[in-house]
């Protein structure tokens, strides 16, 4: 597997978010992701899985406290996966969600970028940027 790649919910917000509204299968065009209970009972986990041969290329991991760690495996990087999986379960998620994101970490800036995150401000104290979800008018 790849590197950890971290993103930060606005805890404000993760606290309401109920395991249960996440399925236990979700599919994409490409993926199928299968929720796993995490070991700690603060965490859960959707293992990606191609949808055409149920190879397991990586992983996301939902923490409770406010946190989202995501790896896939270096050969599927940069084919979109990643941002298939990310969309998906943002899309289920009732939470304004906020992302923290070290300014060296670029796919996970590529990620928000392609799920309609903007980066809005330097987090005061780190090397990381506040990105918060796009408006768009209507």
């Amino acid at each position: 597997m790849g590197n950890i790649r971290c993103i930060n919910f606005n805890l404000d917000h993760i606290f309401h978010v109920n395991e249960s509204q996440f399925p236990q299968m979700i599919e994409t065009d490409r993926l199928i992701l299968q929720k796993v209970s995490g070991p700690d009972k603060c965490s859960f986990y959707y293992f990606l899985n191609k949808k055409d041969n149920l190879e397991k290329i990586g992983e996301i991991v939902l923490i409770f406290d406010g946190e989202i760690y995501y790896k896939i495996n270096d050969k599927f990087k940069n084919q979109g996966y990643m941002t298939e999986a990310m969309q998906m379960l943002l899309s289920i998620s009732k939470a304004e969600h906020f992302l923290s994101i070290d300014r060296s970490n670029h796919a996970s800036k590529k990620v928000a970028k392609k799920i309609g995150y903007q980066k809005i401000h330097k987090i005061k104290g780190t090397s990381s940027y506040l990105y918060q979800k796009k408006k768009y008018k209507k």
